[in-house]
């Protein structure tokens, strides 16, 4: 509703000129059948046209889910056991106070009681008998509250904080609630960081109405916000006692306890709330979630139901993640699909490209471990799909290898888990054969298939992997050595560190790339600049081939007729020594080492 306008209007009809406010929906509740009609005759009769009727809190509840209404009219003494009070509080708790004008409706000379919480004042009493020039005036004073509220957000928004305050002291008088008033006050001062001067003003405000659950909610607040945890947890129980029905106090300590670690605490909060409010989404919402977390995803089912039925979180991508995920944990797999792949389907390309791609991975894990639910083997091997697309996402997120090398292996041993060994063994093939002869990932390998009693498995794939390298090294690697034997030393090199990139622990890609370095420096004079940086280079190059299997390589340097002394000091450090370094002798051969060597000296391109 426009505020602006429905004030100009109102003063133009309370002058008798005639107007309409087509925009603007009321309800009438009150279970007296001649006051409702009463008040509805003058207000058709005052240019209102779509104005509904009530006479008890359920029906309200039923009209009001089915349409948002801009001006209620409440009797606070609906006939028992439905008491008006009962309206007003589920109003309160889904916060209507921020979305329409509530007026409540009294017996002529009726006060509200003294117990009748500060906060449900609503905008204003009206009195019967009906009188239009009072309603007209209510209206109109209604109207400016909320301008002035919404006028003082404004402020604070663009930092005229002196500007707000000169603002509602200008105003003082003109409002009757003085709750509201304070907590405009309370977000002043804390725009300007006085949040000890807001504490005590609204100390000074519960002098006067002890049972004002807003207040106390509020204080609650801003000691949260100086680190004042358990000052701040005795204002929420307090708001929460004095008023059963405000959820705020309900919420911001569910809040306050989840921060802390106490999620058992925080749930009981949020079941409290929603038994006084089973409705509330927000309330449905982190208790859905929570509960999630606890692992009572029947709950957890349930409130995700109530919360998505909401249009402003029907298509939540990381709710409907979120109940999908629950869904597949209560064992309905089919269900739980179609949510997440309502989730994907919802998820905006041009957010966050790294939070995106993250929370995309999560979905299709969960959507990965939903197919691997189904009694359909080919239902199951969609998790196959899955599993790819969720790497995909990984990728995306700057994902480091290792990173992804343990979701290979964790994709792996899901499989394992669930009897498809055949996806198993592709997956960890991918893993292994990366860079087949390293020792930590056939530990990695060797280590899960133990947990099955599958080792053979493990050693069988570790060295079919191995086998593949090396096909493919020698393939690519004969055109190294051609390279090598005409004298292209440079291409050859930045082939083998191609290679050496692809499969990092292959001592003999290292060799080979050490000899080709060595045999440039050569061709270039050792003792050049050229020469001695490539010599470096290919002592770098056999000390990590060394480091890979020692002795294997130090045979393939006696090979290439290196010094004995060269050949100790690799031996002796892993690395290149420096000159002025005295080397330890070398180790005496045997005579099967000595065939070696000749046989190697042969075949040393076959490295």
């Amino acid at each position: 509703m426009n505020y602006s306008e429905f004030i100009k209007n109102i003063k133009e009809a309370a002058k008798g000129t005639k107007k309409t406010f087509p925009g603007v929906k009321i309800l009438i509740v009150d279970h007296d059948e001649s006051a409702s009609r009463t008040l509805f005759n003058l207000l058709r009769n005052s240019g209102f046209s779509r104005i509904d009727r009530s006479k008890s809190t359920p029906h309200s509840l039923y009209l009001i889910k089915k349409d948002s209404y801009d001006i209620f009219f409440i009797n606070y003494r609906l006939s028992s056991p439905d008491m008006g009070m009962a309206l007003i509080e589920h109003l309160y708790a889904d916060g209507y106070q921020e979305k329409a004008l509530t007026f409540l409706i009294l017996n002529e000379k009726e006060k509200i009681p003294a117990e009748f919480p500060q906060e449900y004042n609503a905008d204003d009493i009206l009195l019967k008998p009906f009188n239009l020039s009072r309603i007209f005036s209510l209206l109109h004073d209604a109207c400016f509250n909320r301008l002035l509220r919404l006028k003082t957000q404004e402020l604070i928004n663009e930092n005229k904080i002196r500007d707000a305050v000169i603002l509602n002291i200008q105003a003082t008088g003109k409002s009757n609630g003085k709750t509201l008033g304070a907590l405009a006050a309370a977000k002043i001062y804390e725009k300007i960081n006085y949040i000890e001067e807001a504490i005590a003003l609204y100390r000074v405000h519960l002098s006067s109405f002890p049972n004002c659950a807003i207040v106390l909610d509020s204080i609650g607040l801003l000691l949260k916000k100086q680190g004042r945890f358990r000052e701040s947890e005795y204002n929420f129980v307090s708001a929460m006692k004095k008023n059963p029905y405000y959820l705020p106090a309900k919420l911001h300590l569910s809040e306050l306890y989840y921060q802390n670690g106490e999620k058992e605490k925080a749930r009981d909060i949020l079941k409290l709330a929603l038994r006084y409010n089973p409705l509330n989404i927000d309330a449905n919402k982190e208790f859905a979630l929570v509960s999630r977390e606890l692992g009572d995803h029947a709950s957890a089912e349930t409130a995700f139901k109530t919360v998505l039925q909401d249009s402003r979180y029907a298509e939540d991508p990381d709710l409907l993640a979120a109940y999908g995920d629950t869904l597949m944990m209560n064992k309905k797999p089919a269900e739980a699909v179609e949510s997440l792949n309502k989730s994907l389907a919802n998820r905006k390309a041009d957010v966050d490209v790294v939070k995106n791609s993250q929370k995309m991975k999560e979905t299709f894990m969960a959507k990965a471990l939903c197919f691997l639910k189904f009694e359909d083997i080919g239902k199951r091997k969609l998790a196959s799909g899955c599993f790819k697309a969720a790497e995909r996402s990984m990728q995306k997120t700057g994902a480091s290898m290792e990173t992804l090398d343990e979701f290979k292996l964790s994709a792996g041993k899901t499989y394992l888990e669930h009897g498809m060994e055949e996806e198993a063994g592709k997956a960890f093939s991918e893993y292994i054969d990366a860079d087949p002869k390293s020792k930590a990932r056939q530990g990695a390998l060797i280590g899960i298939y133990k947990l099955f009693n599958k080792l053979k498995e493990a050693l069988a794939l570790i060295e079919k992997a191995i086998q593949r390298s090396a096909d493919s090294i020698e393939k690519l690697d004969q055109e190294n050595r051609r390279l090598r034997r005409e004298g292209r030393f440079a291409e050859a090199v930045a082939n083998y560190h191609e290679l050496i990139n692809r499969y990092p622990s292959d001592d003999g890609l290292h060799f080979n790339c050490g000899r080709t370095c060595l045999e440039w420096s050569r061709s270039l004079g050792e003792n050049t600049k050229e020469g001695i940086r490539n010599k470096a280079l290919a002592f770098t190059h056999f000390s990590a081939a060394l480091k890979l299997d020692r002795e294997r390589i130090s045979l393939g340097l006696k090979a290439i007729g290196l010094e004995e002394r060269e050949i100790a000091a690799y031996n002796y450090n892993g690395m290149h020594r420096p000159s002025n370094t005295k080397p330890q002798p070398a180790p005496i051969s045997t005579k099967s080492q000595e065939a070696k060597v000749r046989s190697l000296a042969a075949t040393a391109d076959a490295f």
